[in-house]
């Protein structure tokens, strides 16, 4: 196995402290006094919001810098998934390690329905049964009785009849990492 330097470029965290001591009652005798205090709370306000705004940023990068390293470990995981045995189901392939498990998930594909096509053709099929009451095709009875064709882009058929209305989209399966 080969191995790889990584630089821990983790920042290191500061603290604020909130140490603010303030007298418990401040007597208001006129408009300037009131208006003294209205500018004190307008000061905390811009401290806050001026603090928030540092530290959203700061959270963005961290995630930006987080996503990366992910990427990057999935990518090689996903790699070397691909030079060992895995578990099959009909729907998953997996890998198990010690602390952690490799998921490579077949994805259907997707479907681009012209509803009024499919219902046309299911009425000229005498096929109202998979017609729903306002008049949109039962999408998940048709698409048991139908097959994706040879090339891949429609549904076809028992007897291999392209159903006019449904474009088929094939897409790429999903891999995950899950962390225990």
């Amino acid at each position: 196995m080969s191995e790889l330097a990584v630089k821990d470029t983790t920042p290191e965290l500061r603290v604020v402290e909130v140490d603010v001591e303030m007298p418990e009652e401040v007597p208001v005798l006129d408009d300037m006094d009131a208006e003294f205090l209205l500018g004190q709370i307008k000061m905390a306000n811009a401290e806050y919001e001026k603090m928030e705004a540092w530290y959203t940023q700061m959270l963005a990068r961290a995630n930006e810098a987080r996503m990366k390293k992910v990427q990057w470990a999935e990518n090689n995981l996903r790699a070397y998934f691909e030079t060992v045995p895995k578990k099959e189901t009909k729907t998953q392939q997996s890998y198990e390690l010690p602390s952690g498990k490799l998921v490579l998930k077949h994805q259907e594909p997707e479907y681009s329905r012209e509803d009024e096509k499919l219902v046309d053709w299911l009425k000229k099929n005498e096929r109202a049964d998979l017609v729903k009451v306002k008049e949109s095709p039962d999408w998940a009875g048709l698409k048991k009785e139908l097959q994706i064709s040879p090339d891949g882009a429609s549904m076809v058929t028992t007897d291999g009849e392209v159903v006019p209305g449904i474009t088929v989209t094939p897409r790429e399966d999903k891999f995950t990492v899950t962390i225990k």
